[in-house]
């Protein structure tokens, strides 16, 4: 692999080498020997680099891990938040980064779980509205059960954040099938101890709720939980997500589930975002540009950055995404069952779509379907 000028990129060859260690295939004992020298390399590389992010002046607040190469911490809302090298120029920063930790400890677990911000949460730093916000909680399986973490869940109902419905994924280990069983919210207590019966040996769950912010408005929160052995060497739940992705919160000095410095993993993650980016459909627009942009701050390919960032503050892909999100936010939050809780988090939304979808053509499908959504008959006309 060659820089833009010509020369061979050690960094970007050093990243694009882990993809060959990406299939978990059995090693020869020379590819184990060269595995140990990537991640030596890849350690070197990633301390050097977060060394000196934390030395230039913008970056004031975020230091070193010395005992995790490649990510920077610094102190919010009394804990630490860590981000990976590649991800700390993308988040929020002031009130906008507070807001998003703050609610990520509303709805963690408990303060012994590691709960990160992650998907478009960590990629926002340019972007007025997002479509949503990805949270993911690792929770150690030997100190809570699946169970602990439905009652937190069902537990947060607020003015300004509400659970709505939770997903476990049951695994039968003597058939080796997998189930899905689901729990909307608000529920009987027969139907939520029927769930956390049939819930009792899931190890993956999506929480999802809605909430309504000062820099966001109303908007839907999704927590994945994620229930593992730290004492394992390798869990197959942690195939869920990708360390590359999270900035995770933990109490000084607490547990951090996931390691940058893993060559088969961050094989995994480039790997994906290669497959993202090359298959149309699969996805949106704005999601796979955003999936390139990722690929591209790994692969140091800054011009690559700044196109995309210049794509999507152009084309309307952002706007048009947040506004598919809205959209299917009202539709859920209007077939869920009624309650004077859920009514404010109803009537907030619709509210937001109105005023976000004034911005579009009076022609557009989109409009059209904001207008169904609503019940609404006559088009917005943009002003001026």
């Amino acid at each position: 692999m060659e820089s833009s000028s010509g020369r061979p990129d050690p960094v970007r060859d050093a990243v694009l080498a882990c993809v060959r260690y990406s299939t978990g295939s059995a090693l020869t004992p020379a590819e184990t020997a060269a595995l140990a020298a990537i991640r030596n390399s890849i350690a070197l590389i990633f301390a050097t680099i977060a060394h000196g992010i934390a030395n230039t002046s913008r970056y004031s607040d975020w230091r070193v891990d010395p005992n995790e190469p490649g990510y920077l911490v610094r102190s919010i809302g009394g804990v630490d938040l860590r981000a990976p090298w590649n991800l700390v120029g993308d988040l929020p920063e002031g009130p906008r980064l507070q807001e998003l930790a703050e609610l990520a400890l509303r709805i963690r677990c408990n303060a012994t779980t590691t709960i990160c911000l992650s998907g478009s949460s960590v990629t926002i730093a340019d972007m007025n509205l997002i479509g949503d916000i990805d949270l993911c909680e690792y929770v150690d399986g030997s100190l809570h059960s699946m169970a602990d973490v439905v009652e937190r869940a069902v537990a947060v109902s607020d003015d300004d954040l509400l659970c709505i419905e939770i997903k476990a994924h049951a695994v039968d280990e003597r058939e080796r099938t997998q189930s899905v069983h689901k729990l909307q919210l608000p529920c009987s207590h027969q139907n939520m101890i029927a769930f956390l019966q049939s819930a009792a040996t899931a190890l993956r769950a999506e929480c999802d709720y809605v909430a309504i912010t000062a820099s966001q408005g109303p908007i839907e929160v999704t927590k994945v939980v994620l229930v593992v052995d730290p004492a394992a060497a390798h869990s197959e739940v942690l195939e869920f997500s990708f360390a590359f992705q999270e900035a995770p919160l933990t109490e000084f000095g607490g547990w951090l589930p996931r390691r940058l410095v893993a060559p088969e993993a961050l094989g995994k993650y480039v790997a994906w975002l290669f497959a993202q980016i090359s298959s149309p459909g699969s996805t949106s627009y704005a999601k796979m540009a955003k999936r390139a942009r990722a690929l591209a701050r790994l692969l140091f390919l800054p011009d690559v950055v700044r196109n995309v960032d210049q794509m999507l503050a152009t084309s309307g892909f952002g706007h048009a995404e947040v506004l598919e999100s809205r959209v299917a936010l009202f539709r859920r939050l209007r077939a869920s069952p009624e309650s004077e809780r859920l009514s404010r988090f109803r009537e907030a939304t619709a509210d937001q779509l109105k005023t976000l979808t004034r911005s579009l053509d009076p022609s557009s499908a989109l409009q059209s379907r904001c207008l169904a959504t609503l019940n609404w008959k006559q088009p917005f006309v943009r002003p001026g």
